[in-house]
């Protein structure tokens, strides 16, 4: 997932107002720049402040870790290293086949059907509006999607403010609506926050299920077997209208589909408004409200390959 294929700690400003991706307790390593991002508990690594992706991969990442123990089989990795081959470590790192095998054969087994496109590139612009209206951000995200089939896309997003890179976000993302795998990288620190993953999944439906899906699903570290962060997200499916509205160049027709993600208590944590694209197989984040601001999302470029 958070989105999404799916938040942001950038720096100064933007860590005010943003956890990191939520697409994260996402540890306490993901978590404290996670915390940045979106203050309020974002789901799903799932899911951030600049993207659909990033707010679904926020998701996963935000709940990952508050009580995980980290584990010490996954080295740290520099953000220098990540960062000139990034293409070849995303393609390594965040595909199908690096998942924990349970999770891998439950998608798999649900979804037999790809999204419609090889490549997507989004490009969107967030508004971060601080409860009480105290403070207003705005921020810019790149996304590029990849088809890794059965509905998962790889995703690579890059977040700006004032059009300066300030993190980066990669994630494996069941269509843009659970982030399953992510992992954040501080353009500003040495080493990229640890890997957070949905480590068991114990209910999966899909859109083609009927109006409603609903996940449940155990997050941690890459490795880590207990101490898990258990998560629900719970989705209707609404209105149908042209996809146009969201942006001019997207074809087709689109769904409203909102979305609760609650935490290991049942505490609705994160409120999620996502267009879901017909003709694509792919949600898009609009809008996300949690117990400290209200983040919108407009798509300002949508390509297809």
């Amino acid at each position: 997932m958070r989105n999404n294929f799916l938040a942001a700690a950038i720096v100064g400003r933007l860590g005010r107002d943003f956890r990191f991706i939520e697409w994260s307790c996402a540890a306490k390593l993901f978590h404290s720049t996670l915390h940045r991002v979106h203050r309020g508990t974002m789901m799903h690594i799932g899911k951030v402040a600049g993207c659909a992706f990033v707010a679904a991969a926020a998701s996963l990442l935000s709940g990952c870790v508050q009580n995980a123990v980290r584990p010490v089989n996954q080295s740290l990795v520099p953000v220098k290293t990540i960062m000139q081959d990034l293409d070849g470590y995303s393609s390594r790192e965040f595909t199908p086949a690096t998942l924990p095998d349970q999770v891998q054969k439950t998608i798999v087994n649900s979804d037999g059907q790809s999204v419609g496109f090889h490549r997507l590139i989004v490009d969107l612009a967030t508004n971060s509006t601080q409860n009480g209206g105290t403070g207003v951000s705005h921020y810019t995200s790149h996304d590029v999607y990849q088809n890794e089939g059965n509905g998962l896309v790889r995703g690579v997003s890059t977040i700006s403010s004032n059009g300066i890179q300030t993190m980066v976000v990669l994630g494996l993302i069941y269509r843009n609506i659970y982030s399953v795998r992510a992992q954040s990288l501080s353009l500003s620190a040495v080493n990229a926050n640890r890997i957070v993953e949905s480590r068991t999944i114990s209910h999966f439906d899909t859109p083609a299920t009927g109006h409603e899906l609903h996940l449940s699903y155990d997050t941690g570290y890459v490795g880590q077997t207990t101490n898990l962060l258990h998560n629900e997200t719970n989705c209707v499916f609404g209105r149908s209208f042209e996809a146009s509205e969201i942006n001019p160049k997207i074809m087709g027709t689109a769904r409203d589909l909102d979305c609760q993600v609650s935490n290991q208590n049942g505490i609705v944590i994160s409120k999620e408004r996502r267009g879901y694209l017909d003709k694509y197989g792919f949600a898009i984040l609009l809008r996300r409200e949690n117990s400290t601001a209200d983040i919108t999302f407009t798509v300002t470029d949508f390509k297809t390959e």
